[in-house]
């Protein structure tokens, strides 16, 4: 499972678009354990007696409900999940696409931003890791996490990422305290 990264700039935001790429294999266990649920829950319902099986009503509708919401959107994530992120200066924004459903972008608005990296695995002599955002709080400078990728990221990428926050907070802040960014004497 090796992910892959995109990260894209206009100066204002960072646009950061990560793609999941997981294995067949893994594809085809969760989509077998799914079917199989299914075809054993038909079974059930089609053999089972149902003199006085009013008691049973709800799990009978609400077990396969949730089998197929949160195992359907871990097959639809596995093989079309893709994370949207953009940052800038005041805000990080973020949404999720299954493939055929697509989350709401969220904006989180903060007062001092950082980020944090935490390695999670090598693959192929690549390491990757999950990327935090966080805010550091105006009245009492403590951290609080406002975003996490749902997506694995290479540590060159978070690299690239780190490196293009700076570029748009260091514009930014010349922007507001007037500086002239160069001079040609």
């Amino acid at each position: 499972m090796k992910n892959k990264s995109f990260i894209d700039t206009d100066g204002i935001n960072i646009y950061i678009h990560s793609y999941i790429k997981s294995k067949l294999i893994g594809k085809l266990v969760v989509g077998g354990m799914i079917l199989t649920f299914f075809t054993a829950y038909i079974w059930f319902v089609t053999t089972a007696d149902f003199d006085g099986i009013g008691k049973a009503v709800i799990p009978l509708i609400l077990i396969p409900c949730l089998v197929l919401f949160f195992g359907g959107r871990f097959l639809l994530w596995n093989i079309y999940g893709h994370e949207a992120i953009i940052v800038n200066s005041k805000s990080v924004s973020y949404s999720y696409d299954y493939g055929i459903i697509q989350t709401n972008l969220k904006t989180i608005t903060y007062d001092k931003l950082g980020i944090e990296y935490v390695p999670t695995r090598n693959i192929e002599d690549e390491q990757f890791g999950r990327l935090s955002f966080i805010n550091y709080r105006t009245e009492d400078n403590l951290p609080e996490v406002i975003h996490e990728t749902g997506i694995e990221i290479s540590t060159e990428f978070a690299h690239d990422i780190a490196d293009n926050l700076r570029q748009v907070l260091y514009s930014e802040f010349t922007e507001d305290n007037d500086f002239i960014p160069f001079s040609e004497n």
